[in-house]
């Protein structure tokens, strides 16, 4: 008697995306010392800071111009420097200091007011500077955390005001803590001016940083010929430069402004930062192309004269080699006039030089090697007195133009749905489904400076029925119709972006976005971008990109099970447990899986018998048998209902079922009634994921 078996049954399914939070990792930092740990907050009776005055040469505001020390660290037995500096508008030298100072009470949690203590001071009657000066100020014997505050009362009877500086907090350690690192804080662009001739004393902050933050070193500034500080000692402090940098020649496209260097010093570190004075770097153009003028540090120096500016008068002048001012400047907009937001010198009052006059001259000057130079100089009222900063001068180069310009392509291609598949230039994108969001940017750079590409097009291709959702030029949103068109081609579309110039020594970027459909019966789509123009005497140019690669997912879970043939036999005696044949033994499978999915969810496998064995040449005979499964030493008879097999976890894959031969599906005979002949049933095998 031979028993035979078929099945076929495949099982898919297309699942859901899911995202899979991902680590943070930290590093370690460096803390306060365990002395002043438990202060919280600041003390609930100390005043709010008064506005910070304002002085150029003559106060123009009163209020504190130089702030304490935010915080200092200091040993047990040292004295802290509260020191600072008042505007004093009334020109009154006899104001009145006190200096409040509380305590963190460890025992009961709280802060202590220890009173307050009168302080001399030192006046200049003709400018209107208070120096306060705690020099006499006691030393502190125990470790903690303290602050200050001081108190200026100003003005004469009856028109008096207070004026509370910033708190100033004090950590004090019961033993020194040395530093072994120090570095600098502050603005990487600032400016020089003037009132009446003189250097106007433009304060810009500065800090040092300490590592550990608990050092107990002292942080010593060192001025220069270009850079002044005040105070000199103390985390912060504050930095001016001599408006005579104003008028030295900036050469540098890389560098807005004069570079000067902030130099400090704590214990055995030291730390040095480049600053660039002015804002304005050079140019480097390409003859008869248009170009923006635009000054970087504008947003710090607003901060600097905070709301007391309500308008700003601009003036640029232009100088050839000599130092000559330069009166023609035909092809210049915005080289005069007002605004009442200094951003928009950047903006809509942003220098433009085109075609003309000024540009001719400027060649033949770049050519003979004696190019001109640029300046920009800003009036302004503070307080009724006039205010006059300069940017630097820098150079302006003009360059022949070059017949052929130089691209460079980057083409990358990314998944923004399903992240975590992609080669490693960003060029191929692996198991993308229907639905996911796709990313194409593109960067392009001229590197031939006397170069440049006129009516450029850029040229890439979509898959058929995706959808494009935006594209961008330098963060720019473009219009379909206006900027690119889209052309269908049945299998796929094109996109053609317009009207693309780009300058010698200059780059663009260009990003678009779609919505994938993926392509009937398509293992993968691949495009390759391409850019082409014209250079400036009309020859054409044109480079293809790098292809990008769309790697489909079929994301299915296919189950192909193999017929199980459990052999003919001449006898079959009751309570007999009849093997497989070897075939479907160990190491071949009984259940072949292909695992496709995106998302390896849990899943678990379960088989059942769909009727009992049946003579071939007559379904009326059934066989007396049993399909047992034998797994984990023990078995259970196979009927309607569905066993389990199988089970993965979250992240697994499903694994091909492979019986050793003592393990699966026995046939068990459990009856004397055996008609010869061939018989057979039908399995099903069913896997369920989990969610769905």
């Amino acid at each position: 008697m031979k028993l035979k078996k078929f099945i076929f049954i495949i099982f898919s399914m297309f699942l859901l995306v899911s995202i899979i939070p991902g680590f943070i990792l930290g590093s370690k930092a460096d803390v306060i010392n365990n002395n002043t740990q438990d202060a919280i907050g600041t003390p609930s009776d100390a005043h709010q800071p008064s506005d910070d005055g304002f002085w150029f040469i003559l106060t123009l505001k009163s209020g504190f111009i130089i702030q304490p020390q935010s915080e200092q660290n200091i040993v047990a037995g040292d004295k802290p420097k509260i020191d600072a500096n008042f505007a004093n508008q009334s020109l009154n030298p006899g104001v009145s200091v006190k200096i409040i100072k509380w305590r963190w009470d460890t025992n009961n949690s709280k802060w202590v007011n220890e009173g307050s203590t009168d302080y001399s001071t030192s006046s200049q009657l003709i400018t209107g500077r208070t120096g306060i000066s705690t020099d006499k100020i006691d030393s502190i014997q125990n470790p903690g955390t303290y602050y200050y505050q001081i108190a200026v009362l100003n003005g004469f009877w009856p028109i008096r005001k207070t004026y509370y500086s910033q708190l100033a907090k004090v950590n004090v350690s019961s033993v020194p803590v040395p530093s072994y690192r120090l570095s600098i804080d502050a603005p990487n662009i600032v400016f020089a001016g003037q009132i009446n001739g003189k250097d106007a004393d433009i304060g810009y902050d500065a800090k040092g940083i300490l590592t550990p933050n608990n050092s107990t070193d002292s942080i010593k500034w060192v001025d220069s010929n270009d850079v002044k500080f005040s105070p000199s000692e103390g985390i912060n402090t504050k930095f001016s430069v001599p408006s005579s940098l104003n008028n030295k020649i900036n050469s540098s496209t890389e560098k807005s402004g004069i570079p000067v260097q902030l130099n400090a010093t704590a214990g055995n570190s030291n730390a040095t930062k480049e600053v660039l004075v002015g804002g304005l770097a050079a140019k480097s153009i390409v003859k008869n192309t248009s170009f923006n003028w635009s000054i970087d540090g504008l947003s710090d120096f607003k901060k600097i004269a905070g709301d007391n500016v309500t308008s700003w008068n601009y003036q640029w002048n232009f100088f050839d080699a000599n130092g000559n001012k330069i009166t023609d400047t035909d092809g210049i907009k915005n080289v005069s006039g007002t605004v009442q937001n200094l951003e928009d010198l950047n903006n809509t009052k942003v220098l433009t030089v085109s075609s003309g006059k000024f540009m001719d001259a400027a060649y033949v000057a770049s050519e003979s090697n004696k190019p001109y130079s640029a300046q920009m100089i800003l009036t302004f009222n503070i307080s009724g007195q006039s205010v006059t900063v300069k940017t630097n001068k820098a150079n302006l180069f003009v360059t022949a133009p070059n017949k052929s310009v130089k691209l460079q392509m980057e083409d990358t291609i990314f998944n923004r749905t399903y992240v975590n598949s992609h080669d490693a230039s960003n060029t191929v994108i692996d198991n993308v489904i229907s639905g996911d969001s796709i990313e194409y940017i593109t960067k392009v750079n001229n590197t031939e400076v006397n170069s440049r590409l006129i009516n450029g097009k850029y040229v890439f291709n979509i898959p058929s029925k995706t959808k494009l959702s935006s594209i961008s030029l330098d963060g720019n949103t473009l219009n379909l119709g206006t900027d690119y068109t889209v052309q269908d081609h049945g299998a796929y579309q094109s996109i053609t972006i317009t009207h693309l110039n780009i300058d010698g020594g200059s780059s663009i970027t260009l990003d678009a976005k779609a919505t994938l459909s993926a392509a009937d019966n398509a293992d993968s789509f691949t495009m390759t971008p391409e850019i082409k123009g014209n250079n400036i005497d009309g020859s054409t140019y044109q480079l293809m990109g790098t292809a990008l690669k769309i790697n489909y997912s079929k994301n299915l879970l296919a189950l192909s099970p193999t017929n199980i043939d459990f052999g003919g036999h001449r006898f079959v005696n009751h309570d007999q447990i009849i093997n497989r044949e070897a075939t479907t033994n160990a190491p071949n499978s009984v259940l072949n899986i292909t695992d496709a999915r995106r998302n390896h969810l849990p899943v678990k496998l379960f088989v059942n018998q769909n009727g009992p064995f049946k003579l071939l040449s007559d379904l009326n005979v059934v066989l007396p048998s049993q399909l047992r499964l034998y797994q984990n030493n023990s078995f259970v008879t196979l009927d309607n209902n569905p066993v389990e097999i199988a089970e993965t976890k979250s992240g697994d894959q499903v694994k091909s079922v492979i019986w050793t031969k003592d393990e699966g599906l026995k046939l068990y005979s459990n009856g004397t009634n055996f008609m010869p002949g061939d018989y057979q049933t039908t399995l099903t095998w069913t896997a369920t994921v989990d969610g769905y």
